[in-house]
């Protein structure tokens, strides 16, 4: 019996370290800091090894939700729309936190990514159309445009 109850209770202990389960708000729904133990709800990866690429769901609750690939975001946002309140991206090549609703993504499976998604993320157009170059068979989608396609890894 005692190893039963041991057992459960490792695999609980277990099962919570793994998700990521430590609730991290924002009061004003603006990113926070990424804790060094967050893993991605998506695939469960650390997301601070993979920090350039993050993004940070902010639901109504003011949780934040953290993932280290865009694409996982997507699949996220796809699932959960209607609690969301807010998502922020990092700029590709500023690293300076981006409103996802206003910015501009470029696709292609050639593209590596964490996940393997092929999706980077950037504050202006100029830069999308700049980074698309090494990518010609991309595209330059806007958040709905993407949302509305979906996401898929290589």
């Amino acid at each position: 019996m005692r190893a039963t109850v041991l057992l459960v209770a490792l695999l609980v202990i277990g099962g919570c370290a793994q998700k990521g389960d430590e609730s991290v708000t924002s009061p004003k729904l603006e990113p926070v800091p990424i804790p060094a133990e967050a893993r991605c709800p998506e695939c469960g990866m650390f997301v601070k090894d993979y920090e350039n690429w993050a993004c940070e769901v902010i639901l109504k609750s003011h949780e934040v939700k953290f993932f280290d690939d865009p694409g996982d975001m997507f699949l996220y946002y796809t699932k959960h729309r209607e609690a969301i309140a807010k998502i922020y991206c990092r700029d590709y090549y500023t690293q300076e936190w981006v409103d996802a609703e206003n910015a501009y993504y470029v696709t292609d499976a050639a593209i590596p990514t964490p996940m393997g998604f092929g999706i980077v993320v950037f504050a202006r157009l100029e830069d999308a159309e700049s980074f698309r170059n090494d990518y010609p068979s991309g595209d330059i989608l806007s958040f709905s445009e993407l949302a509305a396609r979906g996401v898929k890894p290589r």
